[in-house]
């Protein structure tokens, strides 16, 4: 994850930068994102933003507006992405009510802070002007100096109730130092009501300066601000500072000769510019995937950085040679006050001894069970015939397995395929480039050269909110890359409505469209939907060395009126992998993709609410299984599960029946394992019995409501449209035996 800053009160937090998977780390912080209505942004890059979108889908209606302040054209640029937020939880509510709050109207003032804009414009010494550079976060950042404000001492309510100060304005008056007059005469003090403990030391003042420079010449601009100059000369004092400024500048000498400006002894800088040792970010995926792994490591190989401890601000703190301190994750420092306890509890914990999921692999009877599930699972795994001969390729990786929204256990959808020297990925949700390096860590870069294609579904935000960061990591490999020789320009297929977005983004902010060819795809012939044969389309462009090992097709699905899924075939062994994209059963796709070896399909709802999934054009399981068996798949995995399922859908006996697996984030699959997948329903069945029991339990409850519904509205089901629960691909897929059940 890029750097990012919670500043926070008991009841409020202040963001600064807002990067992908910000919403996934908010649970740790123990702060709702309904609390924070604030996001400084240091500098227009997608490094620094990308994370804002995701963060106001995760709101609750009813929010405050949520204040962006810094650069312009933040604000302009999430009105862009409004229409593209999949609705699947109810209505869009992204995003909200946002407001700019540039950095020339003044200073920020509430309660807590005062917060002091510093521009940083691209600034030549001795220039007569700003030089001007194309690339708006080039062209101006901004620096924050960030004051507490003075504080109160705390009111004892107990005291309160003790000299009978009825509720209301006095108790007001009181917090704020005010003497009140009570209806019986008495006078009362605020200092009769303070809180007797409390040390006023720790209610003193303090500083912190948040400074992310892109350029040299934007710190030439910082140095001469008049509003940094009291710090310089040591007349007014720092007690912190945050460089978030990337290593390249950070290591120049004129940095280094701003950095040295500051008293060690008074001033404690903090780097987090990602230059420190790595470490996990979210606790959730390692937990997860640790236990996952003790069952098949296969299956669920070890993610990047490997790790097993706990980190919280106890835990020890490197520097480097100066005696800076490189930032881990969710380590606090205290501004004002003393530590309390329950924002202490804010920590990474990937022990195993406190890995519930971990222990219930490792020990018998944990869960309800007589076995070992390690055994378990080794004893299931030898009643799957043989395979004839291994074939680790091609591999399908699951970056991401949500939908709408990334949550605390899965990321939205991205996946990829891996062939013996390429790799190709579908959709790129929020989020995907940290999912790409948490699997393949010090090869990620490796990993992005040998990325040829991109192939995009539809426009919705869970599916296409990572893309302009991994078409800068992909250039940044690239251009680091010892032998360019053997590599090439990457390829992005998607429609005109994601072409328009990167071209939008590279217009207002800095040029990502020239880091990728695009093709785009038309979905209808003569206005009908159609199947395109696209490895046609890439020899018309020119663009064959970017598939030289698959072919592909694109089919027209029913979803957005731009939505598509893929059919991907490689030539060596004539493997034939079909993914849906979001979809209602489509008899399109399912003539498209008929015997496929794997058929890769979203299921976001349960079979209960198949009329919601019929009208927010998504698949519940069993029509997804259903469609599986109309193309006559010889193997189904079931993928883009609602977020009212974070560690596990719903495992009804038929998936098993029909051999149908679940994906998993940080699963990896290869032909050879497939025969394998779908038994391990058996095994989720017992690690996560709770979580299935809730789900039932809600869908019980659920059906009860139902059933009261149907008493009161027998009129209104009634009339329900049986193409609600029949449309024409489950008709094919059941046969015309109208039977119900896969």
């Amino acid at each position: 994850m890029e750097p990012c800053i919670l500043l926070r009160t008991l009841t409020r937090g202040y963001l600064i930068n807002c990067p992908e998977s910000t919403s996934r780390m908010l649970p740790y912080t123990s702060l709702r994102p309904n609390a924070i209505n604030d996001i400084l942004i240091t500098s227009p890059n997608i490094r620094r933003i990308g994370g804002i979108s995701g963060f106001m889908l995760s709101q609750e209606p009813g929010v405050a507006p949520t204040r962006i302040h810094g650069p312009k054209f933040v604000r302009a640029y999430l009105e862009f992405l409004r229409p593209f937020a999949d609705a699947e939880l109810g209505e869009v509510k992204y995003p909200g009510t946002v407001v700019e709050q540039p950095w020339d109207s003044g200073a920020y003032i509430d309660a807590a802070f005062t917060i002091n804009y510093i521009p940083m414009q691209h600034f030549e010494p001795g220039a007569d002007t700003f030089k001007p550079v194309k690339n708006l976060d080039e062209r101006e950042s901004i620096a924050y100096l960030i004051e507490t404000n003075s504080c109160q001492r705390s009111i004892d309510m107990f005291k309160v109730v003790k000299h009978k100060v009825p509720k209301g304005p006095l108790i007001g008056k009181l917090k704020a130092g005010e003497s009140i007059m009570l209806p019986d005469g008495r006078i009362v003090s605020p200092e009769d009501v303070y809180v007797d403990e409390e040390d006023p030391s720790q209610l003193k003042d303090s500083k912190v300066l948040i400074i992310d420079a892109v350029t040299v010449p934007q710190l030439n601009r910082f140095l001469t601000s008049p509003t940094m100059q009291p710090y310089f000369s040591g007349t007014s004092k720092l007690d912190y500072i945050v460089h978030l400024t990337k290593p390249e500048i950070f290591g120049t000498e004129i940095y280094q000769k701003f950095s040295a400006k500051f008293d060690a002894t008074k001033t404690t800088q903090i780097i987090a510019n990602g230059s420190g040792a790595p470490d996990p970010h979210l606790e959730s995926i390692y937990r997860l995937q640790a236990g996952h792994s003790l069952i098949d490591n296969k299956f669920f190989p070890p993610l990047w950085p490997q790790f097993e401890g706990i980190i919280n601000g106890e835990s020890s703190k490197s520097t480097d040679e100066k005696g800076r301190i490189f930032a881990r994750p969710l380590q606090r420092y205290v501004l004002r006050g003393p530590p309390r306890s329950w924002i202490e509890e804010c920590q990474i914990d990937i022990r195993p001894e406190t890995n519930v999921i971990t222990t219930k692999v490792i020990n018998d009877n944990v869960v309800v069970i007589n076995d070992n599930v390690v055994e378990k699972w080794q004893q299931i795994c030898s009643t799957v015939p043989e395979q004839k001969e291994e074939e680790p390729f091609p591999k399908i990786i699951f970056f991401g397995t949500s939908s709408a929204t990334p949550s605390k256990y899965r990321n939205v959808t991205s996946l990829m395929i891996q062939t013996q020297e390429s790799f190709y990925l579908i959709d790129c949700g929020e989020g995907t480039y940290g999912q790409i390096k948490q699997m393949f860590g010090e090869k990620t870069s490796e990993v992005l050269t040998k990325l040829r294609v991109i192939f995009m579904t539809h426009t919705h935000q869970d599916h296409t909110n990572g893309l302009i960061t991994l078409l800068q990591e992909r250039q940044r490999a690239y251009e680091l890359a010892e032998n360019k020789k053997d590599l090439h320009p990457l390829v992005v297929v998607c429609n005109r409505n994601i072409q328009k977005h990167i071209h939008t983004f590279s217009k207002h902010f800095y040029d990502v469209y020239s880091m990728a060819k695009f093709v785009v795809t038309m979905l209808y012939v003569n206005r009908a939907p159609a199947c395109i044969d696209l490895t046609k389309l890439f020899e018309e462009n020119g663009l064959l060395y970017a598939i030289p090992d698959i072919t592909v097709s694109a089919c027209k699905v029913n979803h957005t009126s731009d939505a598509g899924g893929y059919i991907i075939t490689t030539k060596d062994k004539n493997r034939k992998i079909v993914f849906s994209g979001d979809t209602t059963p489509c008899d399109l796709l399912i003539q498209s993709g008929m015997n496929a070896d794997v058929l890769i399909h979203e299921a976001t709802f349960d079979d209960d609410r198949e009329i919601e999934a019929q009208k927010k054009k998504h698949s519940t399981m069993k029509q997804a299984v259903n469609v599986g068996k109309a193309m006559n798949a010889k193997h189904i995995i079931l993928t883009h599960f609602s977020a009212r399922y974070p560690k596990v859908p719903m495992l009804p006996k038929y998936l098993d029946e029909n051999g149908v697996g679940i994906a998993m984030d940080n699963l990896v699959v290869s032909m050879d394992s497939l025969p394998k997948l779908s038994k391990l329903n058996e095994i989720w069945r017992i690690v996560y019995e709770e979580e299935l029991f809730n789900i039932e339990a809600r869908n019980y409850s659920k059906g009860i409501k139902a059933l009261k519904d149907s008493v009161t509205n027998a009129t209104i089901q009634d009339s329900t449209p049986t193409t609600l629960t029949e449309p024409p691909a489950k008709k094919r897929a059941l046969g015309n035996n109208g039977s119900n059940s896969p």
